[in-house]
């Protein structure tokens, strides 16, 4: 991973992007709510990959199922993204709220969002740090009913090949017929975060296949969704996002 990343402005990220709710941040936790419903019951195994500093996905999970997977993989190159993590999961007074989506995952699922973050906070977490220019965890890879990576593989470089490489490590972690959710800036020349310029490969729905295929992905019950960037004027470095999910084939192993 490029060492930019290891100066992340970990917390302002999170107040710049994930401490309201607009039409992204809808669309976006939306498109995770749906694909939670192709699950009848909370899994054995959840991976984030990639997650920055970012528990939201999660927690958007756990409000469909009404429960919280007995395993939860949080993996990411920067460990100040981690410390955030653990923050959040041990209650620290110093860790975001993240009151806004809370309120608005309660709303939309009329789940008991307390009750919900009770029980993913007291999931196993296994919180390390992964560079995903190497291969990823042993225990992990094949293993994971659910794997969740958003706004990761195509912001963390601007090398197409390299997206492709942190695609297959991602979904590697899959066992077959696991779930794989993505979520991607869309057709992004690069971002920043608090004065700190950061790459991006530039992605859309009409090359996202091609992209998975590269990478030896293949997915049953593909579906995928997109959104309009909220405010242009501001010029955020991306031009909406794009979402997909599916289940990894059986049968074909992602290497």
């Amino acid at each position: 991973m490029q060492l930019a990343f290891q100066e992340f402005p970990a917390h302002a990220y999170l107040d710049k992007y994930y401490s309201y709710v607009g039409e992204e941040n809808n669309a976006w936790l939306r498109a995770i709510l749906e694909a939670a419903h192709t699950l009848d019951r909370a899994p054995e195994r959840v991976a984030e990959v990639g997650g920055g500093p970012v528990i939201a996905p999660l927690l958007a999970l756990c409000t469909v199922w009404r429960d919280a997977p007995r395993r939860v993989g949080f993996f990411d190159g920067a460990p100040q993204n981690l410390a955030e993590v653990r923050h959040w999961v041990d209650a620290a007074p110093q860790g975001f709220g993240y009151e806004a989506i809370s309120n608005w995952l309660g709303q939309q699922t009329s789940s008991d969002i307390t009750r919900v973050i009770e029980l993913l906070r007291a999931a196993t977490w296994e919180i390390e740090v992964w560079d995903v220019d190497q291969p990823g965890p042993e225990d992990w890879v094949g293993m994971c009913d659910v794997v969740s990576s958003h706004f990761f593989a195509e912001s963390a470089t601007d090398v197409p090949s390299k997206m492709v490489d942190y695609l297959r490590r991602t979904a590697a972690l899959c066992r077959p017929g696991g779930l794989l959710v993505l979520s991607f800036m869309r057709r992004s020349a690069g971002y920043s975060v608090a004065g700190h310029d950061f790459p991006a490969t530039s992605i859309d729905e009409h090359d996202l296949g091609g992209y998975l295929a590269q990478a030896g992905v293949e997915l049953d019950d593909f579906a995928w969704s997109t959104v309009g960037v909220e405010d242009p004027p501001t010029r955020p470095g991306y031009d909406g996002m794009l979402f997909c999910r599916g289940r990894i084939r059986i049968g074909v192993a992602v290497r």
